[in-house]
């Protein structure tokens, strides 16, 4: 299997080409993925791949010494850690059984390595602002945060309009929606302008991940999109969670919106990668890649400069 990672999952994000630890839990089996060169040890073994498949795997043995260091690791490499295998630094995520069987899941092992890898490889040099307090999300920051919800349905409708990212699309209508999300964002950050730059740079670094995940599913067949869950009475069938209908919940049921920041940005900057795409807005990754700390790009930024600079008629 020869797919270039580095255009269909992200510009320039190739984990085709990065070397990777599969770790069974702190002492089970581990494989590793794509070494540098090969590897002569009692501890390793090469698994026989398909002709069609590029890659290189061996098994690890849970006696091997170079994975006692993972055994007090937390489930993956965090920003700036580094740990050598054989040789080479790899990227190592911990699984277990249940995590490659999972369906529609956010926690499936391929979209847990993908959404934490792309972290880790692609923004380095990203302001991250982490998980944001959402004590002020009340009144009318709540009620602009529902306006903004109802935007971001119409353009989950549009460009997919029966839950499938297949569907035929009709993108006349994208362009004024942008103009809509654009206008009611920026009456949120009149309203809040601390606590906006903390939603938009989470939503755009969650956002990303989810939609580098989201893409590697579909190149492997996974069914995972925009605000579908498993279903908890059956994990074999999708629920669907509207954005438009967080709010109202929210607001009829008083409880925290603390969602917003635990699971929603993930989705929404998801479908604002969509809609950019949709949007064929010229080199939107590229922007999102070149961004430094001391200069933060977000999705928001990209869309609102693409608003301002199509004309009225479009």
């Amino acid at each position: 299997m020869n797919t270039d990672t580095s255009s269909t999952i992200w510009k320039d994000y190739d984990i085709n080409h990065k070397t990777i630890l599969a770790l069974n839990g702190r002492f089970g089996k581990a494989y590793l993925i794509n070494p540098s060169e090969d590897i002569h040890s009692i501890f390793a073994h090469e698994i026989q791949m398909p002709e069609d498949y590029s890659i290189k795997v061996y098994r690890i043995s849970p006696m091997a010494p170079s994975l006692w260091q993972f055994i007090a690791a937390g489930n993956f490499n965090t920003l700036h850690q580094s740990y050598p295998v054989y040789g080479d630094p790899v990227y190592f995520t911990k699984y277990d059984d249940t995590s490659v069987t999972l369906k529609h899941n956010s926690s499936h092992y391929i979209n847990f390595l993908i959404h934490e890898s792309f972290h880790y490889y692609m923004q380095n040099n990203w302001s991250f602002s982490g998980r944001f307090n959402t004590d002020s999300l009340a009144g009318e920051n709540l009620q602009l945060l529902g306006e903004q919800y109802q935007v971001l349905q119409k353009i989950y409708d549009t460009l997919i309009p029966t839950g499938d990212l297949d569907s035929k699309q009709d993108k006349t209508a994208l362009p004024e929606l942008a103009r809509e999300y654009v206008a009611v964002t920026d009456k949120r950050f009149q309203a809040d302008a601390k606590y906006m730059k903390e939603e938009t740079q989470a939503e755009t670094e969650e956002g990303t991940a989810t939609y580098a995940e989201m893409n590697a599913d579909r190149l492997i067949g996974y069914d995972y999109e925009i605000m579908q869950f498993a279903s908890k009475k059956d994990d074999t069938k999708v629920d669907i969670l509207p954005f438009d209908s967080i709010v109202p919940a929210l607001q009829s049921s008083g409880e925290s919106p603390s969602i917003i920041s635990t699971n929603i940005v993930y989705h929404s900057g998801a479908l604002l990668c969509r809609l950019l795409d949709a949007l064929e807005v010229p080199d939107w990754q590229l922007k999102l890649n070149q961004q430094t700390k001391e200069n933060p790009v977000t999705l928001y930024q990209i869309l609102s400069d693409y608003v301002h600079n199509i004309p009225e008629h479009q």
